[in-house]
């Protein structure tokens, strides 16, 4: 009976290592990244350092659970966008915001390659280094002149000149760029 047990938990814990490793690669095909939640103390400075004014317009491409855009309308005043393909993520930070009682956010699952972002004052992302160069270059086309774009652990090549500072926190660098 034991053999069983552990015959069974041992097939569990393969599948589950299968799992996360489909998620893992998933994101480079889905033009993303697998969910890696920022720490909180890390958006506090990040954010902090942005100067984010009421009213402005923060989107959160690949929101996870929705602590960063979340930070920036509850601390900024921002106007929130978090976009998120996970459907339960998406519904955790629904469900949260609400909680919280902010209302000035909204959390949609879309494609955001087909998006519009002309309207964002700041776009903060996390994603492979490929699908990063590819949003430095949807986001200069589209979006106007002073958009700032957060990108977290990857430097956006393209964009060198750009490049208003690179920030690390907690052995993490985030690269901020001005359009």
């Amino acid at each position: 009976m034991s053999e069983l047990i552990i015959l069974t938990l041992l097939v569990i814990l393969a599948a589950g290592v299968c799992v996360w490793c489909v998620y893992m690669l998933a994101g480079e095909f889905l033009g993303g990244a697998a969910f890696v939640p920022t720490n909180q103390k890390d958006i506090e400075k990040l954010l902090e350092k942005l100067k984010i004014k009421p009213g402005q317009v923060f989107y959160d491409l690949g929101s996870g659970d929705g602590r960063v855009v979340k930070h920036a309308v509850k601390n900024y005043q921002a106007r929130g966008i978090g976009v998120e393909i996970n459907p339960w993520l998406l519904l955790w930070s629904r469900l949260t915001s609400k909680k919280d009682g902010l209302t000035n956010i909204k959390f949609i699952s879309q494609d955001f390659w087909k998006m519009n972002l002309n309207n964002a004052d700041y776009i903060y992302f996390y994603m492979s280094p490929r699908s990063a160069e590819k949003l430095g270059k949807k986001v200069q086309k589209e979006c106007r002149r002073g958009t700032v774009l957060i990108s977290k652990a990857f430097e956006i090549k393209t964009m060198r000149d750009k490049l208003v500072e690179a920030v690390l926190l907690n052995d993490k660098r985030y690269w901020i760029y001005k359009i």
